[in-house]
Protein backbone atom coordinates (compact mmCIF):
# COMPACT_ATOMS: atom_id res chain seq x y z
CA UNK A 1 0.00 0.00 0.00
CA UNK A 2 1.39 3.91 -0.69
CA UNK A 3 2.14 5.56 1.77
CA UNK A 4 -0.78 8.77 1.31
CA UNK A 5 1.12 12.09 0.60
CA UNK A 6 -2.19 14.54 1.03
CA UNK A 7 -1.92 17.08 3.90
CA UNK A 8 -4.38 17.49 7.00
CA UNK A 9 -4.99 21.15 8.42
CA UNK A 10 -1.89 20.84 10.89
CA UNK A 11 0.67 20.36 7.93
CA UNK A 12 1.38 16.70 8.60
CA UNK A 13 0.56 14.47 5.69
CA UNK A 14 -2.14 11.97 6.89
CA UNK A 15 -2.29 9.07 8.72
CA UNK A 16 -1.35 5.87 6.07
CA UNK A 17 -2.54 2.45 6.41
CA UNK A 18 1.17 0.56 5.33
CA UNK A 19 -0.07 -3.48 5.93
CA UNK A 20 -2.68 -5.86 7.29
CA UNK A 21 -1.43 -9.02 8.90
CA UNK A 22 -3.24 -11.96 10.23
CA UNK A 23 -2.32 -14.72 12.14
CA UNK A 24 -4.19 -17.31 9.78
CA UNK A 25 -2.75 -15.98 6.38
CA UNK A 26 0.46 -15.01 5.25
CA UNK A 27 -1.16 -13.00 2.24
CA UNK A 28 -4.45 -11.81 3.37
CA UNK A 29 -5.62 -10.11 0.73
CA UNK A 30 -5.93 -13.49 -1.07
CA UNK A 31 -6.88 -15.26 2.06
CA UNK A 32 -11.41 -16.52 2.00
CA UNK A 33 -12.77 -18.20 4.50
CA UNK A 34 -14.65 -21.92 4.36
CA UNK A 35 -17.50 -19.70 4.92
CA UNK A 36 -18.01 -16.10 4.51
CA UNK A 37 -20.40 -15.46 7.40
CA UNK A 38 -17.78 -17.79 9.63
CA UNK A 39 -14.90 -15.53 10.29
CA UNK A 40 -12.62 -14.63 13.44
CA UNK A 41 -9.76 -13.28 12.82
CA UNK A 42 -6.93 -11.10 14.76
CA UNK A 43 -5.36 -8.03 12.67
CA UNK A 44 -2.01 -6.38 13.34
CA UNK A 45 -2.65 -3.08 11.55
CA UNK A 46 0.95 -1.08 10.87
CA UNK A 47 -0.14 2.34 10.69
CA UNK A 48 2.27 5.51 9.72
CA UNK A 49 2.60 8.81 11.17
CA UNK A 50 5.03 11.07 9.06
CA UNK A 51 5.42 13.28 12.37
CA UNK A 52 8.71 13.29 13.16
CA UNK A 53 10.14 10.54 14.95
CA UNK A 54 6.98 8.62 15.22
CA UNK A 55 7.61 6.14 12.24
CA UNK A 56 4.92 2.92 11.89
CA UNK A 57 2.85 2.10 15.31
CA UNK A 58 1.14 -1.08 15.38
CA UNK A 59 -2.64 -1.49 16.54
CA UNK A 60 -4.66 -4.51 17.02
CA UNK A 61 -8.34 -5.14 16.19
CA UNK A 62 -10.55 -8.62 16.24
CA UNK A 63 -12.59 -8.94 13.40
CA UNK A 64 -15.47 -11.43 13.73
CA UNK A 65 -18.92 -12.57 12.53
CA UNK A 66 -21.72 -12.82 14.54
CA UNK A 67 -22.29 -15.99 13.72
CA UNK A 68 -18.56 -17.38 14.69
CA UNK A 69 -19.54 -14.87 18.16
CA UNK A 70 -22.53 -16.44 18.93
CA UNK A 71 -21.29 -20.27 18.76
CA UNK A 72 -18.45 -19.82 21.07
CA UNK A 73 -19.71 -20.97 24.68
CA UNK A 74 -19.50 -17.68 26.30
CA UNK A 75 -21.08 -15.22 28.82
CA UNK A 76 -18.89 -12.40 27.09
CA UNK A 77 -18.83 -12.35 23.11
CA UNK A 78 -16.95 -9.71 22.68
CA UNK A 79 -14.98 -6.69 24.45
CA UNK A 80 -13.66 -3.83 22.94
CA UNK A 81 -11.39 -3.75 19.26
CA UNK A 82 -13.51 -5.50 17.56
CA UNK A 83 -15.16 -5.03 14.14
CA UNK A 84 -18.27 -6.94 13.74
CA UNK A 85 -19.02 -7.74 10.07
CA UNK A 86 -21.49 -9.61 8.50
CA UNK A 87 -19.91 -11.33 6.04
CA UNK A 88 -15.66 -11.70 4.99
CA UNK A 89 -15.17 -9.64 1.89
CA UNK A 90 -11.11 -8.14 1.73
CA UNK A 91 -11.41 -5.11 0.03
CA UNK A 92 -15.10 -3.89 1.64
CA UNK A 93 -12.91 -4.86 4.98
CA UNK A 94 -9.65 -2.73 3.93
CA UNK A 95 -12.03 0.15 2.78
CA UNK A 96 -13.89 0.13 6.06
CA UNK A 97 -10.33 0.44 8.07
CA UNK A 98 -9.01 3.27 6.03
CA UNK A 99 -12.04 5.26 6.42
CA UNK A 100 -11.80 4.09 10.40
CA UNK A 101 -7.97 5.72 10.04
CA UNK A 102 -8.73 8.97 8.25
CA UNK A 103 -11.46 10.17 10.56
CA UNK A 104 -9.31 9.40 13.19
CA UNK A 105 -6.13 11.50 11.82
CA UNK A 106 -6.34 14.64 14.09
CA UNK A 107 -3.30 16.19 12.98
CA UNK A 108 -1.13 15.26 15.95
CA UNK A 109 0.45 12.22 16.81
CA UNK A 110 -0.40 11.42 20.30
CA UNK A 111 -3.78 13.14 19.21
CA UNK A 112 -4.53 10.31 16.69
CA UNK A 113 -3.33 7.43 18.52
CA UNK A 114 -5.65 8.44 21.31
CA UNK A 115 -8.62 8.66 18.74
CA UNK A 116 -7.10 5.48 16.88
CA UNK A 117 -7.34 3.58 20.43
CA UNK A 118 -11.23 4.18 20.51
CA UNK A 119 -11.56 1.46 18.31
CA UNK A 120 -8.04 -0.87 17.71
CA UNK A 121 -5.69 -1.42 21.26
CA UNK A 122 -2.60 -0.02 20.19
CA UNK A 123 1.08 -1.35 20.81
CA UNK A 124 1.53 1.65 23.02
CA UNK A 125 -1.74 1.87 25.45
CA UNK A 126 -1.47 1.96 29.01
CA UNK A 127 2.41 2.56 28.75
CA UNK A 128 3.53 3.95 32.38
Amino acid sequence: MAVTKERNSMGFEKLSLQAIDADIAAYLPKWQPEEQDKVDLLLTLSIAFSEPNQGINYFYVRVATPKVLLEKPAFLLTSRATLLIGYYDYKQLENEIKDIIARCDKGHYQHSCDALSQYFDWEYSNYA
